[in-house]
């Protein structure tokens, strides 16, 4: 059985490890994976938005259908496949950096995950094109 130290008052104690406190960085999370919403494909650029789910992280973040998104957190993305393992690795309620390039240049923006929902909802309508 592992023991844990404890020091009070200069008397040392020992306690079953598991009765021992847990430091607030190793308290394991219970959170779902990360969700943010979008509708991908493969792109040359990286990994295209199809559709953008109302109400989602992306939609609140200014991800818009046509956005080829070329990053998440500063890590490339060269396909759909990578944009979605890299989400799904990180937790709902997670802050990510996404860089989508539109035909006016890049565009940084910040998204904070959530858990899928049950019934993701509608599609946003793509932006007009002025």
């Amino acid at each position: 059985m592992r023991h844990a130290l404890l020091l009070l008052a200069g008397l040392a104690l020992t306690t079953p490890a598991a009765a021992a406190p847990v430091p607030r960085d190793r308290v394991p999370e219970n959170r779902p994976p990360g969700y943010l919403g979008i509708y991908l494909q493969d792109d040359p650029g990286g990994a295209r938005v199809t559709g953008v789910l109302e109400g989602s992280p992306a939609a609140g973040a200014g991800i818009q259908a046509d956005d080829v998104v070329t990053s998440i957190d500063g890590m490339g993305v060269p396909n759909a496949a990578t944009l979605m393992a890299s989400v799904m690795a990180k937790k709902a309620g997670d802050e990510v950096t996404v860089a989508v390039a539109r035909p006016a240049g890049v565009v940084v923006l910040r998204a904070r995950l959530m858990a899928r929902p049950a019934d993701p909802g509608p599609i946003s309508p793509p932006p007009q094109q002025p």
